[in-house]
């Protein structure tokens, strides 16, 4: 916020000239000048802002992302259901967090049970189509060849593309310097997001993996422990028998 000038103040003694007050009341008006200018570029910066949230609310609309991640219990299965219109492009993302070797099945049916997609055993895999038919696809996680290992499973099902961030600008005019820094600000947001929840699996999956290694680690040492008391008590039983005295007997033979 700009504010005005500061007044000089006077010397005693010397009455203040015409001239001073003509400066002070231009400099001020050239404030009030910049002070317009301020309004009508604040003006400006809401006005393309308001396009821009504008922009991310038809984005939504546009389109349907569903993220989900869920345990995988032993010898089950777990299918998921989405409505889709013919034309729209679609993609499929899945890894296994926790579980085993990591692995699951995956299968893809179209409204008519047409497979689309399967892959056995798959620790990660994306798979991109574009629906033929209008109806609701069925995509589905088996583990039924794990008999006592639980999986947990990240899914990402995108429905559609992202609209253009300005989708009302004629096409043929170029941006101008604020329209194309929101969108190369959408542009790297959208990978910030995309790169977060690659490490956020990453460190989901390394935890797990620690977790299981110190719960190895710690049953070693338990037994490692047993197995020491048991010898420690073993050699010191076999060296009391080496120095014990043995009694011996003897028998007199009758006249």
């Amino acid at each position: 916020m700009l504010t005005p000038p500061l007044l000089v103040p006077r010397r005693r003694g010397k009455p203040a000239t015409s001239g001073r007050k003509e400066t002070r009341w231009n400099s001020w008006l050239s404030c009030t000048g910049c002070k317009q200018d301020g309004v009508k570029m604040q003006g400006f910066g809401v006005a393309i802002l308001t396009q821009v949230i504008w922009a991310q609310l038809l984005l939504l609309g546009w389109a349907r992302a569903s993220e989900l991640t869920f345990e995988l219990p032993d010898n089950a299965k777990q299918c998921f259901y989405e409505d889709i219109i013919a034309g729209t492009k679609c993609t499929l993302e899945f890894q296994v967090v926790t579980g085993g070797h990591y692995d699951v099945d995956c299968r893809l049916d179209d409204p008519d049970g047409t497979v689309l997609y399967k892959e056995m055993k798959k620790q990660y895999d994306s798979f991109t189509f574009t629906a033929s038919k209008n109806g609701s696809y069925k995509f589905c996680f088996s583990n039924e060849f794990s008999t006592f290992t639980h999986k947990t499973v990240y899914f990402d099902f995108q429905v559609g593309e992202d609209p253009p961030l300005f989708p009302n600008e004629n096409r043929v005019s170029a941006l101008t310097q604020m329209e194309s820094a929101c969108v190369s600000i959408h542009e790297a947001l959208k990978s910030v997001i995309d790169y977060q929840t690659h490490f956020r699996l990453r460190e989901a999956q390394g935890r797990s993996r620690a977790e299981d290694l110190n719960t190895r680690v710690a049953f070693w040492s338990i037994g490692e422990a047993i197995i020491l008391l048991v010898v420690s008590i073993g050699q010191v039983v076999l060296l009391r028998s080496f120095f014990s005295d043995k009694k011996t007997t003897t028998t007199r033979v009758g006249s």
